[in-house]
């Protein structure tokens, strides 16, 4: 991820339980990271035949070496395009077309 003039680097390992409807997110152990912490779910509940209730969990924590308004930045600007995404993976039935 580039945010104005920093790289930040990280591996996620992404996990996905059909049976429990869950798609869940980590850094990826055994790699070097950016950021101190990234973890976060997709809780999904199916309303009837043509609805399903997404609960969205995350939490990050950059560190010391980001700013805390440009952390604040990051977040307004890759939250909703993260949403975006997740929602297309459900709606296509868990593929997505890029």
């Amino acid at each position: 991820m580039r945010i104005l003039f920093l790289d930040i680097r990280y591996r996620l390992r992404h996990r996905v339980d059909r049976e429990s409807r869950r798609l869940s997110w980590e850094l990826a152990p055994g790699f070097e990271h950016d950021v101190e912490r990234i973890e976060g779910s997709w809780q999904l509940h199916p309303l009837g035949t043509e609805r399903t209730l997404g609960v969205f969990r995350t939490r990050v924590e950059v560190g010391a070496a980001m700013p805390a308004g440009l952390q604040e930045y990051a977040t307004r600007r890759n939250l909703p395009r993260t949403l975006a995404r997740c929602r297309r993976w459900v709606d296509g039935d868990g593929r997505i077309d890029e």
